[in-house]
């Protein structure tokens, strides 16, 4: 700004000398003109401030709606059976006894008879209870079943049971009550009990009851492998719009790949509390063990299908399927452990000769050479032995 300078004025003051250029009208109008400014960015704050006010009200409003909403929220139970009518009726029993009450139970018969009347013999309590039975047009398999069932489900939160499994009483409020803490959550899974039958010394049975998995949530974990039991979990109804329903085309792992799915656009909480239970039966074998082969192409379907999640990462996407690489070795090892245990040489080289392929771990190289000698194939036991050795 020029130098204006100063003379006398009146009373001894002084007073601002205007630059030549300016005159006293012009600078007058300046002058005006910063007063309106000032007194128009005064009014712009505080009108500001006063929406920024209506604005926080009203989200504390919509808030308070969303938390009331959850209040109310109510669950839907979705329970597949197939031909199990006495595991069908425990499972039914562990629902009945839930403490959070709000809830309906979606049977959905996927099996060869009509259980109808054998419920009303056996299952009195259901007349307590808000339940419907649905009908497919049998052995369908468990996502087709499941999807009939969701596509009658009328609750806000969806959870599922199959009929070999039960929950403990406290199963659905322990999850309802973290929705209402979190009304933005859109998948919970807690912890839940695996029961197996084991026998003693003298050949008396007793169940034994041990957790195997809790894990909190990983998302590249759950790229490699499942660690959420279909039993644990439970998601908001209004997910599936994004994560589509269960893949019929999958025989194995399709709670699975509908996890994966889910978890693309949802977040997870893992409530590490044990709320269920599910049984192992069959002498404690894996889906693995007995249908080793078709086991193998879900699992490599399922890893296929979520590649299209990571090509922005090709780091990423690099380490889990060294990862993947080392998870099936591991299972194909144990897989032959077990078949060499029930004296089934032929199916346990074929699943150490897997694990090797998929990860040529030294230890698993001993164990095909172990069984190579004992079915008579000396030369490939000692190639075997000799790789692990270079390893």
């Amino acid at each position: 700004m020029p130098d204006m300078g100063i003379v006398a004025g009146p009373m001894g003051q002084g007073r601002p000398l205007l630059p030549g250029n300016i005159c006293r009208r012009d600078a007058c109008a300046r002058l005006v003109r910063a007063d309106l400014i000032a007194e128009g960015l005064s009014r712009l704050e505080k009108r500001l401030s006063s929406v920024w006010m209506r604005a926080k009200s009203i989200c504390k409003l919509c808030w308070k709606g969303i938390c009331l909403r959850m209040e109310n929220f109510s669950a839907s139970v979705v329970l597949p059976t197939c031909n199990r009518n006495n595991d069908l009726l425990n499972s039914l029993k562990s629902i009945y006894k839930q403490t959070f009450k709000n809830f309906e139970v979606l049977i959905v018969n996927d099996g060869d008879e009509q259980i109808s009347d054998f419920l009303a013999r056996q299952a009195g309590f259901l007349e307590d209870m808000d339940h419907k039975i649905l009908n497919t047009k049998g052995r369908s398999g468990p996502s087709n079943a499941r999807n009939v069932g969701l596509a009658r489900a009328k609750g806000d939160i969806v959870f599922y049971l199959d009929d070999d499994d039960a929950y403990y009483p406290e199963h659905l409020q322990v999850h309802m009550d973290e929705y209402r803490r979190s009304p933005l959550l859109g998948v919970v899974y807690s912890d839940a009990n695996r029961g197996k039958v084991v026998y003693d010394a003298e050949g008396s049975p007793r169940l034994d009851i041990s957790l195997q998995h809790s894990h909190d949530f990983d998302a590249d974990k759950l790229l490699i492998q499942n660690y959420i039991p279909i039993l644990c979990l439970s998601h908001k109804k209004s997910c599936l719009s994004l994560s589509g329903l269960f893949d019929p085309t999958l025989s194995y792992l399709e709670d699975w790949d509908f996890l994966i799915r889910l978890s693309v656009n949802y977040k997870f909480r893992h409530v590490k509390q044990t709320t269920a239970i599910y049984m192992e039966k069959g002498g404690g074998l894996s889906l693995q063990q007995v249908h080793n082969e078709k086991f193998l192409d879900n699992l490599f379907d399922v890893y296929q299908r979520s590649e299209k999640y990571l090509l922005d990462d090709q780091d990423r996407l690099a380490n889990i399927w060294h990862m993947r690489s080392r998870h099936i070795g591991m299972m194909a090892n144990v897989t032959g452990e077990y078949f060499e245990g029930v004296g089934n040489l032929e199916l346990a080289r074929n699943a150490f000769s897997n694990a090797v392929k998929f990860y040529p771990d030294p230890a698993y190289y001993v164990n095909l050479a172990r069984v190579q000698k004992l079915l008579g194939h000396h030369l490939d036991a000692l190639i075997s032995l000799q790789t692990a050795k270079l390893l």
